[in-house]
């Protein structure tokens, strides 16, 4: 996140599109990798065209959508169990 604000780009996750339907959208150009890191973190220069659609979960001020998402669900769930009168102490039975 701290990158994003440094450089001031963002990170985008795909939404409800399957990655194969792109396979004639993407065009690589070149991968660098860095031994100490492994190929997990190889750096891919892509060529792409008509990709999408992308939401930004990751924005170039460094927020997190999804850790956003947490807390609000977080605060939500506290709310709706003392609106039900459930002790906060509460912990649902564990079935694994």
């Amino acid at each position: 996140m701290d990158a994003m604000r440094d450089f001031g780009c963002v990170h985008v996750s795909p939404q409800s599109v399957s990655p194969n339907l792109w396979l004639d959208s993407i065009k690589i150009n070149g991968v660098e990798l860095f031994e100490e890191l492994g190929s997990i973190e190889a750096s891919w220069q892509l060529e792409l065209d008509k990709l999408g659609p992308f939401i930004v979960d990751i924005d170039a001020e460094g927020n997190n959508l999804f850790e956003t998402m947490d807390e609000n669900v977080r605060l939500a769930r506290d709310k709706a169990l003392e609106n039900m009168g459930v002790p906060k102490d509460f912990s649902p039975t564990r079935l694994y």
